[in-house]
């Protein structure tokens, strides 16, 4: 049931994160900070891979900090998984840091991807009540539970 909450909370901040693509598009301008030339060949490569796949346009909110913070939220359910949930959660936090210094995102676009994650955790977690399919389909056709 945790990984129906989990895929169903996916689909919910992607979908809604790629609205505020489409209808507030946000850029940054990744050309006004060139890769500085002395750096290490590798990692000059490494970073101009990253800039050249992930698209400038759809800065907010930042998918990458939703998707890592929901990841860690999902084992919040748990509490035999709270080890889970710490290390997911800082390891997220670092994801997190790391979209700034690479100009991939401006820190609004963090917290709003934070936002998003919180959301979708608390709507898809707390608020939704899932029932099995099994249980659907027995209410769909008129069939009573055998209690």
């Amino acid at each position: 049931l945790t990984r129906n909450k989990y895929i169903w909370s996916y689909f919910g901040v992607l979908f809604f994160g790629a609205l505020f693509f489409v209808f507030f598009p946000t850029t940054y301008p990744r050309g006004d900070y060139p890769l500085p030339g002395d750096i290490h060949p590798l990692v000059y490569r490494i970073f101009q891979a990253v800039r050249e796949a992930d698209d400038p346009s759809n800065c907010f909110p930042s998918m990458h900090v939703t998707c890592c913070f929901l990841t860690a939220f999902a084992f919040l359910p748990k509490s035999e998984s709270r080890t889970n949930f710490w290390i997911y959660f800082v390891w997220s936090t670092l994801i997190a840091m790391s979209t700034l210094p690479t100009k991939q995102h401006y820190l609004i676009d963090v917290v709003g991807g934070l936002a998003l994650s919180i959301s979708g955790y608390w709507v898809f977690f707390r608020k939704v009540k899932y029932v099995p399919l099994t249980v659907l389909l027995r209410i769909t056709r008129g069939e009573r539970s055998a209690r």
